[in-house]
């Protein structure tokens, strides 16, 4: 048997899962779930089966039928009555996996990692089966394409994953350990012919390239798997300086400009340890430069991407959602309508006293909003006063009526209103569609029932 970071040689394979296992889990309550995710293959199979040996009572499988091998249905009917066999609750889902570029295998696991949280109550945790030659065909793999000092930590032992936490308890064990644990228990697991078509990556990595670097250095995976947990320690480190998330005055996410060091390189991992904050996939090495380059020109810098945009404005740079869809046009508006435009947000007023019919719009040149004291302002000037970014200033809602002189302006999206406006003490309530992670902020006001 290949020698690992924690073999010796009076320690069985059983005893070796189980002690890992028990470090991963820590203690757990009579009352907690503990999920397994369960695919029927070597690795799963035996991390399914010592988990219920060790908590009989306690365990859930969670079995992902992507359906992109004609063996799929055989090997979901497989899971099953091997939970049956062994009184473990298996919940099965068939998922649709849409390849949106990305390629195949990062679709389906994309798919399963979003189920798999799904199934995740508050604070319950899922066990994975990846080992340490899992971890050093990852760390390989990133280095291949180029990754940066996040990826080339590879796969964490522990993470978050939505409300719970994902669990890796065999990342320090080499895959004979568990070989060797199938073999004794006489275990049946499923082949998936996918881990030997050289077609795929990891597959290629696995059955020519790895045998070759076991010939020449036996302990590589053991050293790859040091070297990603050691790169990972560094990132902690680093992390702990962290650019602080500030907010615009309509609510945009960024980052003050004094808080970037000097020296660029250093800069560029700060941003995008910020952007993986949101789940960004990261700009190119190129692409950032030049956008650091901007930034230190003293002027405007710009870094997009048909999903999103990191601009700089004044003194801070903040993320936006792009929009390329027209300025909705004026519509009619009364107390208690509710209203949302995905570029915009959502709309209520708040008041009841109206000085005649109410419209919604947005701006248009002459725009003056005019104050109690008469005096009358430009959206421009307005604006600039507030802090009101450029990408803004077209698709901030306006709330208008019709007086003796003409179309009045009352409240521009709630940052400001005319002295009429606060007579009547009417005003919009403005929840603007800002960039939140994986999708625009959706506004938290509730539209009336009937709406």
């Amino acid at each position: 048997m290949k020698e690992g970071p924690h073999d010796s040689s009076d320690e069985s394979p059983s005893a070796l899962l189980a002690q890992h296992l028990r470090q991963a889990v820590g203690p757990i309550t009579a009352s907690e779930r503990l999920f397994v995710a369960y695919s029927g293959g070597p690795d799963s199979t035996a991390l399914l089966h010592e988990a219920r040996t060790l908590w009989p009572t306690q365990v859930v499988a969670l079995h992902a039928h992507h359906g992109l091998l004609p063996a799929a249905d055989a090997w979901s009917q497989h899971c099953q009555s091997i939970c049956d066999a062994w009184n473990v609750p298996l919940h099965t889902v068939k998922l649709n996996v849409e390849n949106a570029g990305q390629g195949v295998e990062a679709a389906a696991r994309q798919a399963r990692y979003a189920w798999f949280e799904s199934c995740l109550g508050e604070g319950e945790r899922l066990l994975l089966a990846h080992h340490q030659d899992d971890q050093a065909e990852t760390l390989l793999l990133r280095l291949l394409r180029g990754t940066g000092p996040q990826g080339l930590g590879a796969m964490a032992r522990e993470r978050p994953l939505g409300r719970g936490r994902l669990l890796r308890p065999f990342l320090a064990l080499p895959r004979s350990v568990i070989q060797a644990y199938i073999e004794v228990h006489k275990l049946r697991p499923v082949t998936d012919p996918s881990n030997t078509d050289p077609q795929y990556d990891r597959s290629y990595l696995r059955h020519r390239i790895m045998p070759l670097l076991e010939a020449r250095w036996p302990a590589y995976a053991q050293r790859f798997a040091s070297a990603a947990e050691l790169q990972r320690e560094q990132n902690g480190l680093v992390a702990l300086r962290a650019l602080a998330t500030i907010h615009s005055v309509v609510g945009d996410p960024g980052f003050a400009l004094g808080e970037l060091p000097e020296e660029r390189a250093e800069s560029a991992y700060l941003i995008r340890q910020w952007l993986q904050q949101w789940g960004l996939a990261m700009p190119s090495r190129v692409r950032l430069a030049e956008f650091l380059r901007q930034l230190g020109g003293g002027r405007g810098a710009l870094l997009q991407t048909p999903t999103w945009s990191l601009e700089r404005y004044r003194d801070a740079v903040y993320l936006y959602r792009p929009s390329s869809q027209p300025v909705p046009p004026t519509a009619e508006f009364h107390p208690g309508d509710y209203w949302r435009e995905d570029a915009v947000g959502a709309v209520q007023i708040r008041g009841e006293a109206s000085p005649g019919t109410l419209h919604l719009r947005f701006r248009k040149a002459g725009d003056r909003l005019r104050g109690k004291d008469g005096h009358r302002r430009s959206l421009k000037n307005l604006y600039q006063s507030m802090g009101v970014p450029p990408w803004w200033r077209e698709r901030v809602p306006l709330l208008t009526t019709t007086g003796p002189e003409g179309e009045v302006l009352l409240s521009v999206g709630g940052l400001a209103r005319s002295g009429q406006a606060q007579e009547l003490d009417l005003d919009i309530i403005w929840t603007a569609a800002v960039y939140t992670g994986d999708a625009p902020h959706q506004a938290s006001l509730k539209p009336p029932s009937g709406a």
